[in-house]
């Protein structure tokens, strides 16, 4: 895995997650999603704007987030 893409928004909020997914969709020429994965870390406003803009995607969560919420633990930055 590695980051393709970045953007510097004014909040993380529903609106600049649909924004930059539609920019990165139409840059990537992603269509309506089809055949790509996207693995987040269980954002309410991501999963609104993922089936918005691309409704053909998988969207799934990532083990790690999952398990750090679901056991009440906070996760740590790793730079390995």
């Amino acid at each position: 895995m590695f980051p393709i893409a970045w953007a510097v928004v004014e909040m993380e909020c529903t609106d600049s997650r649909a924004w930059f997914l539609s920019l990165l969709s139409i840059d990537l020429g992603l269509e309506d999603g089809y055949v790509y994965i996207i693995i987040s870390d269980q954002q309410k406003g991501l999963e609104i704007a993922i089936s918005n803009i691309l409704p053909r995607v998988e969207h799934r969560n990532c083990a790690r987030h999952v398990f750090a919420n679901w056991s009440g633990r906070k996760l740590e930055k790793s730079y390995e």
